[in-house]
């Protein structure tokens, strides 16, 4: 019987025991339940950072659809926003390349056209002093060049080119002077007419100049036997035998004419290989020429010397440099008019009453 009854009250105690212990469990469910608030808020934090993560691979991704273009720049300008700068930076590089290349054309012509000036010029100082002419090829040259010089100003001022009948009254000299006048107003009216317009005349001033340096390296001018030189001789049976006129030996005024013609040549030969004048004339020898040509002009002392001018303060007035040395005169600044022009110092007349330094000058 106490058997019973211990073995009764232990199973009780183990009954309670084992409530007392559920009982303790129970409050843990509410305790989750009331503060089951925090983690509600904290749960969706794991959601966040994925839709984080889903906009971090969308923002890499968006450029995907330019590197569908196939170009490697594209994708580039759109990673890297420095290139769009430069985007801007080089769409203004054209326009300044463009200014330089009108710039530089307009330099090359300019000096083709003084170039043709001078030649001009040449030629008209041999005439005067040695009646020296270019043949009937290079002289058609000449004729086309003026009348086509004419045209274009012909076409800035809204006039009348001049008609053939002109052109053929003109004698060897004047000529000369039409052409050098006509090749002037070219220079002057080139830039505000249509390249078109101007292009054939340019390529003109081309064509003589090439004939005449050709001519003037092979000593081909001929001594003029007629005036107007183009006129028609006189039937055989109408000529009457005279006794030839003896050679007058050249003055030295013609003699240094043409070492100043020579000089000239040499400088522009420097000129087309080298695309710039020389710095002095002493790069000419012994390649372009053979030496300085000695000159002795009116009183003045024969001499070779070089005097150079760096500056461009006698544009407007060339007269003012000349110091009547006698000595060859040379202009090396490149921002003047005058820039590669060699002259004679000398303020003497000539036997036409043209002062010496004259020869050849561009205006």
């Amino acid at each position: 019987m106490k058997k019973t009854l211990l073995l009764f009250f232990l199973s009780l105690t183990l009954a309670s025991a084992a409530l007392n212990h559920s009982y303790a469990q129970a409050p843990s469910a509410p305790a989750v339940q009331e503060e089951g608030a925090e983690p509600s808020k904290a749960a969706p934090a794991p959601r966040k950072v994925r839709k984080v993560r889903k906009k971090a691979v969308k923002k890499v991704s968006a450029p995907a659809v330019d590197t569908a273009a196939g170009s490697p720049a594209a994708d580039t300008a759109a990673y890297n926003p420095a290139p769009k700068a430069s985007g801007r930076l080089s769409a203004a590089e054209p326009a300044v390349n463009i200014q330089k290349a009108k710039a530089a054309e307009f330099k090359r012509a300019n000096s083709l056209l003084y170039g043709t000036m001078e030649r001009l010029e040449t030629l008209g100082a041999l005439y005067d002093n040695l009646r020296l002419q270019v043949s009937e090829d290079t002289l058609k040259k000449i004729t086309r060049l003026d009348k086509a010089s004419n045209k274009v100003a012909a076409v800035y001022f809204n006039v009348d080119e001049p008609g053939p009948g002109q052109e053929a009254a003109k004698n060897y000299r004047e000529l000369l002077n039409s052409a050098l006048k006509s090749v002037k107003a070219l220079r002057d009216v080139k830039d505000r007419v249509a390249q078109e317009d101007s292009e054939a005349a340019i390529g003109l001033c081309r064509e003589m100049n090439a004939a005449v340096d050709a001519e003037l390296a092979e000593a081909k001018l001929a001594v003029s036997s007629s005036e107007p030189p183009r006129q028609a001789e006189k039937p055989a049976a109408a000529k009457v035998a005279e006794p030839a006129a003896p050679v007058e030996a050249p003055t030295k005024e013609t003699a240094a004419i043409a070492a100043l013609s020579e000089l000239r040549k040499a400088i522009e030969a420097y000129k087309t290989a080298e695309v710039k004048y020389p710095r002095h004339l002493a790069k000419l020898t012994p390649k372009y020429i053979q030496e300085i040509p000695k000159i002795s002009v009116a009183d003045h002392p024969a001499t070779s010397e070089v005097m150079e001018i760096e500056s461009s303060n006698y544009d407007e007035k060339l007269f003012q440099a000349i110091t009547d040395t006698g000595k060859w005169l040379y202009f090396t600044d490149k921002e003047s008019r005058y820039y590669g022009l060699v002259l004679i110092d000398c303020s003497h007349k000539d036997a036409q009453g043209v002062e010496i330094y004259k020869a050849g000058r561009p205006n």
